[in-house]
């Protein structure tokens, strides 16, 4: 039993921590707004480390 309140517990934390974790009320528009969000900051993110590494390596 305490185990599955520890699990519990977590998720719970993980959950109002991070936005966008997901739980069993999320509708489907909120999981693709989420999805979107989450899929355009990882482009941006690639893009802007290889902008740096253009730099450091003066590749223009």
């Amino acid at each position: 039993m305490g185990d599955r309140y520890n699990i519990h517990s977590q998720l719970e934390h993980l959950q109002s921590k991070y936005i966008g974790t997901g739980h069993a009320d999320t509708t489907k528009y909120e999981w693709l707004t989420n999805q979107h969000r989450d899929s355009l900051a990882r482009v941006l993110s690639i893009l802007k480390t290889m902008e740096i590494a253009k730099q450091a390596f003066c590749l223009n």
